[in-house]
């Protein structure tokens, strides 16, 4: 029986050689592994709003499909271009679950009694509120 480092070094490379049920071992050994990278990650309140399997999924795709851009020196490495993968596949999703709903956009559409973003009334910019910093450590 083979360690399990040489067994995944083996299924990467018959995986860049397109053989599928490689693919699918990869996915069902590092699957479980990725999701939790993602639970992790999220924190209570976003997995409230997002997936965390969904996310597993689309990042264990992502990069099984992107194993031509990997080179194994050893599992650690591998691992690590996962967390890598997986991280970037969140912030994404955050970016579109937060599109459009930072604080300063909300209050720039009470300022002008917005509904829509094609609804600006013309009001000058001195209205608008100041920038609030965040309070100095000493």
């Amino acid at each position: 029986m083979c360690a399990p480092s040489q067994k995944t070094q083996e299924l990467i490379v018959l995986a860049k050689n397109g053989d599928k049920s490689a693919l699918n071992q990869l996915y069902s050994v590092y699957g479980e592994r990725v999701r939790w990278m993602m639970r992790l990650r999220m924190g209570r309140e976003l997995r409230s709003q997002m997936d965390s399997m969904d996310l597993a999924q689309d990042t264990l795709i992502h990069a099984l499909s992107g194993l031509d851009d990997f080179t194994y020196k050893n599992e650690g490495d591998f691992v690590r271009w996962l967390s890598k993968i997986a991280e970037n596949s969140l912030r994404d999703n955050l970016d579109r679950l937060y599109a459009g709903y930072t604080p300063a956009n909300v209050i720039f559409a009470e300022k002008f009694h917005l509904t829509t973003i094609g609804q600006l009334t013309p009001v000058g910019l001195s209205e608008l509120p100041a920038p609030s910093r965040p309070p100095r450590r000493v």
